[in-house]
């Protein structure tokens, strides 16, 4: 069968698509990947006739995605299939009437039986992960159970996204892993075990030797010179990560990249991560307020935790990128800038900073709708303004450009008193160019640099960005 999946952003690479690609591929099936907008989808489709056309669909996009395939449905006969996120903890989408098939969860066994029994017009409403609509009745099928043998999958379809900005600039993006054991109320995995049930495995690691045996045949394919761990948690276990530093040092002795969590920082660990090749990580603040991370993102660590962490980490001369929200309920700008505050004490060599979304599924999200903070009636999920507690028009303004200002603050404190007085002027437009021109230059110079190349593809990504917002 001819499978499309229709990406917004082709310059991203997207780890889950690429390994469905590889395993329809793999049994036969042909798989392209294009452009998710109007213009792109109906050149393609002139040219080749598409039996089913597939979004992998993240919940700030999914308005996007089913206008895209509403046109899409109104001119051709092509079934739809939405997976991802958003389809995982809001399946009522199937309502839709543009919508053929939603997947929850896990969807490598799932959409290969799908293609197939669609191929031999066999029986789709019994099949396990899906949500399926035939002659207006809809099929709600429970989750199979998840995949524990993560080396037995064939590695992501790399071909996919060969013109991708990462990819053209010699960075590699891989997963170790699946799942983690936190709980944390704004993450989906908390809210996955909803669905797959308590005793359901938190954390699966594919073998060091197939991790390193994927960035090996990469390698001999291509020019690598910079490798991204993107696993959410890459210190889960102490003997898989003490058998990972000692053949990637020898094997591999690529600088990389991985997220860790200040709890589970210690000497070390540091010094492995450093010795095996690790120039960069991120960790997570959030928020500075100790009891406010405890109580509402059901984040139980101390601010020394972390304090301590950075200085271990800045120490041993890895970079250091800090992650924060903004705009949690319950709380006021001054917990926003008392986080500003922290910050700049831990001297990151970026900040980086995201306005909360209580997404469907996670634990904040029900807490958001039990107290009112946000109407289950009259939700955008484009638009973080209709998520977040802020009643005034003012305020949501400060908040939004309060995050644009953000990590230029903590690199440039004495901006700090400006920023202050300057966060509810309308200037949303110069704020951004502002926040992208010190955004680009901290990825591509500091926390992931790939050379002069890189520089020059992180370039041109950004340039893409400024057109937008010059439509904006």
């Amino acid at each position: 069968m001819n499978i499309v999946f229709a990406i917004k952003n082709l310059h991203v690479d997207r780890l889950g698509v690429m390994l469905l690609s590889s395993i329809l591929k793999k049994a036969g099936h042909s798989v392209i990947a294009i452009e998710a907008n109007r213009k792109s989808i109906s050149w393609h489709f002139k040219k080749k006739c598409f039996d089913i056309i597939a979004y992998s669909v993240p919940t700030i996009e999914s308005r996007y995605y089913m206008d895209l395939n509403e046109f899409v449905k109104s001119r051709y006969d092509v079934f739809s299939v939405f997976g991802g996120a958003h389809p995982t903890f809001a399946p009522e989408i199937i309502n839709d009437d543009y919508i053929d098939c939603v997947c929850r969860g896990e969807a490598e066994g799932a959409f290969l039986e799908l293609v197939n029994a669609l191929e031999k017009k066999r029986d789709i409403t019994k099949i396990k992960n899906l949500w399926v609509k035939k002659d207006n009745v809809i099929y709600g099928n429970d989750v199979r159970p998840l995949l524990e043998n993560l080396d037995c999958l064939p590695f992501p379809d790399r071909e996919l996204f060969a013109n991708s900005e990462s990819y053209a600039s010699g960075k590699l993006h891989v997963l170790t892993g699946r799942g983690c054991p936190y709980e944390c109320s704004y993450c989906c995995h908390a809210a996955l075990l909803k669905i797959y049930g308590h005793s359901a495995k938190r954390i699966l690691r594919r073998s060091v030797d197939n991790v390193l045996r994927e960035i090996l045949e990469i390698r001999n394919k291509t020019k690598i010179n910079f490798v991204m761990f993107e696993d959410d948690l890459f210190l889960t276990s102490d003997a898989w990560l003490n058998e990972f530093c000692d053949k990637y040092k020898t094997q591999i002795s690529l600088p990389f990249f991985c997220y860790v969590r200040a709890d589970l920082i210690n000497k070390r660990v540091v010094d492995q991560l450093k010795e095996a090749g690790c120039v960069t990580v991120s960790l997570g603040l959030e928020i500075e307020n100790e009891e406010l991370r405890k109580t509402i993102l059901n984040r139980e660590m101390s601010n020394k935790a972390i304090m301590d962490a950075c200085k271990m980490i800045k120490e041993a001369g890895i970079r250091l990128e800090i992650m924060n929200i903004v705009g949690i309920p319950e709380t006021a700008v001054q917990d926003d800038f008392k986080t500003l505050k922290f910050n700049i004490e831990c001297r990151p060599d970026y900040a980086a900073v995201k306005l909360l979304a209580p997404y469907p599924g996670t634990k904040i999200h029900e807490q958001a709708l039990r107290k009112g903070q946000i109407s289950a009636q009259n939700l955008d999920y484009s638009n973080w303004r209709t998520l977040n507690h802020y009643k005034d028009k003012r305020d949501k303004r400060a908040v939004e450009n309060f995050r644009l200002l953000f990590p230029v603050c903590v690199e440039w404190p004495w901006l700090f008193l400006l920023v202050k007085k300057i966060i509810s002027l309308p200037l949303g437009l110069f704020f951004k160019i502002v926040y992208l021109v010190w955004e680009g230059h901290a990825a591509y110079f500091r926390l992931y640099p790939t050379g002069l190349k890189g520089a020059w593809r992180g370039f041109m990504k950004y340039g893409i960005s400024f057109k937008n917002l010059q439509r904006s």
